[in-house]
């Protein structure tokens, strides 16, 4: 079924994919040929990007100690709070 994102190669030449209804069509020379259809679809490759970029932000935060192991110098930890006030 054709979707956009779609490449096909005949003999080692890039073809133009186009759709008719639920099928994929390209020109194919007489004889022989070695057809080579895959998927790339763009929005995998934004996918893959925005992925990357979360795992280097997270990389960096824990490298820096933001909210990354023990409390960093002048922050508290909940085990060092203070016991809650009654309201009463």
């Amino acid at each position: 079924m054709y979707y956009p994102g779609w490449l096909a190669s005949v003999n080692g030449v890039e073809e133009k994919v186009s759709a008719s209804g639920p099928f994929q069509i390209i020109s194919v020379p007489k004889g022989d040929a070695l057809v080579k259809f895959s998927y790339a679809p763009t929005h995998i490759k934004l996918a893959v990007a925005v992925a990357l970029a979360a795992i280097l932000v997270w990389l960096a935060c824990a490298v820096a100690g933001l909210g990354v192991g023990p409390a960093a110098p002048g922050r508290q930890d909940f085990d060092e709070l203070p016991p809650p006030t009654s309201c009463e």
